[in-house]
């Protein structure tokens, strides 16, 4: 446990404005003291020299127990990642549990993080490390460009089924047939703005003011999806560039693309954040649940648990490889010959790939240019 390692845990409760730092002797859990910092750089340095002060120890027999290292404490968990302090994260409580007549304090939820971390065997470390960090927020960039745009594409075309005839006769032929045929439709949008006339003071004359609405409105959605498009592509040049420079091992395997490696490496992000390949596969979704009943012996579910972003790039490297790769089909196949229908067939590939990334990773070799490229099953 953690508590037979550190002399001291330190809890940190975290906000926005400040934070709130509590001492626990370990591992006994006594409440030694706590006080409240600014969440600034001023802040950081004064909760670390008030620790120093009040314990007299060194790094090495103290620990801290952060809440939010993602969010409120991503700057003091950083602060102290850079000087060699050992950092762990620790949940927020349940919001249940504080309405059966529990008090809100911070400095006790300072206190029971603390706690907290004492009985724990194998406690999370936060992500740190600027590469990951550089990955994570273009790779969030985009999803939210991707986002909004379909959303504007959606509303659109839901737009357009109330439209008038005439506009969506019009506009019927960039709707129709295979393929992603909003291209058309946007560049069809696009220009419906230039019919509406204007008088001298460029204020609309159009006679049917309901059809000019619709044009004006098709139009500006129109834009908005060409703006967010063009925010894509950059994004897109941008992950393309850095991942080649920075991960071109990862990014010479088969099937894993600038997105893919950008957010593998923001979830790993340090070399010894995670125990061993099985708290890696726990962390992305992909470790075995069993389902075992009754009769029904070996049989494993769906983990809905992880990350879901890094869940889903080692989804698309699993389709992509099923759909590329004949040993991978030949592979499917063998599972299903011993009894495993194609989903439960296809959760082991991710379980395999899930431990390759990792292995990458942690040696290094995702760093690397590529000289012995891992084998798909």
């Amino acid at each position: 446990m953690i508590g037979e390692l550190y002399d001291y845990v330190v809890g940190v409760d975290t906000h926005r404005d400040f934070h709130v730092a509590a001492i626990v002797a370990s591992p006994s859990g006594g409440l030694i003291e706590s006080a409240r910092f600014t969440a600034d750089a001023g802040g950081y340095e004064d909760a670390v020299a008030w620790v120093e002060e009040r314990t007299g120890c060194d790094a090495n027999t103290r620990c801290w127990a952060i809440e939010g290292t993602g969010s409120y404490g991503a700057g003091f968990a950083g602060r102290l990642d850079g000087d060699d302090e050992t950092v762990y994260e620790i949940d927020r409580p349940n919001r249940p549990s504080r309405r059966l007549g529990h008090d809100k304090n911070d400095h006790e939820d300072a206190v029971r993080a603390a706690r907290d971390l004492i009985g724990e065997n194998r406690p999370a470390r936060p992500r740190s490390g600027a590469l990951g960090d550089e990955f994570r927020i273009l790779s969030r960039t985009r999803e939210g460009a991707v986002s909004q745009r379909t959303a504007v594409i959606c509303q659109m075309k839901a737009a357009i089924v109330i439209a008038p005839e005439e506009l969506r006769s019009e506009l019927r032929p960039a709707i129709e047939g295979r393929g992603r045929s909003y291209n058309r439709l946007v560049d069809a949008c696009a220009a419906l703005g230039d019919r509406c006339s204007t008088d001298t003071e460029g204020s609309c004359d159009c006679s049917d003011q309901r059809a000019c609405a619709y044009r004006l409105s098709f139009s500006l959605m129109a834009r908005r999806i060409e703006a967010l498009s063009a925010e894509i592509d950059e994004l897109d040049r941008r992950l393309d560039e850095r991942t080649r420079t920075e991960a071109p091992g990862l990014r010479a395997q088969s099937c894993v693309g600038p997105v893919v490696t950008a957010v593998l490496v923001s979830t790993w992000s340090t070399q010894g954040r995670f125990d061993g390949e099985a708290a890696f596969s726990k962390a992305v979704g992909t470790s075995p649940i069993e389902a075992n009943s009754g009769q029904t012996v070996g049989r494993h579910r769906l983990n809905r648990g992880g990350d879901r972003r890094a869940n889903a790039a080692i989804h698309r490297i699993v389709i992509g490889r099923i759909q590329r790769q004949q040993e991978t089909r030949d592979y499917i196949d063998r599972r299903c010959a011993d009894g495993k229908t194609r989903r439960e067939a296809s959760r082991c590939l991710a379980r395999y790939v899930s431990r390759a990334m990792y292995r990458l990773l942690e040696s290094g070799d995702a760093f690397k240019h590529p000289q012995n490229l891992v084998e798909t099953p």
